[in-house]
């Protein structure tokens, strides 16, 4: 920040920066959660797939 930034200024970005970084770490739990459902629906898949005679000729 420039040294001629106001305190007021200072304090309205500080609070972006906070909520940004709450957003983040919000973001990245719904990644962790969508990984999981990607990675369980791929099994069910697989495993439909592997129900289904003469799948892949």
């Amino acid at each position: 920040m420039a040294d001629g930034t106001s305190t007021e200024t200072r304090v309205i970005l500080l609070a972006e920066v906070k909520q940004l970084a709450e957003r983040m770490g919000e973001l990245e739990e719904e990644v962790k959660v969508l990984i999981d459902q990607r990675a369980r629906a791929d099994l069910e898949l697989q495993d439909y797939e592997a129900s289904i005679p003469g799948y892949g000729f």
